[in-house]
């Protein structure tokens, strides 16, 4: 029977801010499970994973922040490299204009050296005053987008749309709704539209770039 050793890390913030990820798949306890695993004789014999609590990541390239993921726990899991996440929120930042969008979900899951991530099954989003509903959220690294699926339904001021499928450009800050759309425009005194899970009427539109 296999021996399971679950390493628990506390990730404890300090004055200046919290621990950043690398300082926690770097620290030796970590490199000694790690090593362990690769080690012929305990190989096969030990199912190695790490649990953290309090976890803040966050991820950028060329000095820019893409995206910080919060959760009240995650574990690393050994054998497919994969991180899973419970109760995560992940601020998603856009190339153009410095805006960002805040969503979470009751699972996560991150595949980081792949740049990929997925939400589920509860997502809700943010953006300014817009609210966006979906049962998965996939994230691309590679391409910097979100794609929303499993009843997507998206409201703002002045509009609210149904889709089963909705992609979030995060380049060039577009939302498009490319499957099942229905959507519907306020005009008038109607600003305030239907409340949030309300289907939309007729489709009058499939895009929209946010400033």
């Amino acid at each position: 029977m296999l021996r399971r050793i679950l390493v628990t890390v506390l990730l404890l913030a300090a004055a200046g801010g919290g621990l950043a990820w690398y300082v926690v798949v770097r620290n030796p306890v970590v490199e000694q499970v790690r090593e362990a695993v690769k080690d012929s004789t305990l190989s096969g014999a030990l199912d190695v994973d790490l649990t953290l609590r309090g976890l803040d990541l966050t991820h950028g390239e060329q000095g820019r922040a893409q995206w910080r993921l919060t959760a009240k726990a995650a574990q690393y899991l050994q054998d497919s490299g994969t991180v899973k996440v419970d109760n995560p929120s992940v601020v998603y930042y856009f190339e153009k204009g410095g805006g960002n969008m805040t969503v979470a979900a009751s699972q996560g899951l991150v595949l980081q050296d792949r740049k990929q991530a997925r939400l589920w099954p509860d997502v809700e989003g943010r953006y300014q005053d817009n609210v966006l509903r979906a049962g998965e959220l996939f994230y691309n690294g590679t391409s910097e987008s979100l794609t929303l699926a499993d009843g997507v339904y998206l409201q703002g001021d002045q509009f609210a749309c149904n889709a089963t499928r909705m992609r979030v450009d995060l380049k060039t800050n577009e939302i498009v709704a490319d499957q099942g759309v229905s959507a519907v425009l306020y005009l008038g005194d109607r600003l305030g539209g239907p409340s949030a899970g309300q289907s939309a009427g007729p489709s009058t539109g499939q895009s929209g770039k946010r400033p």
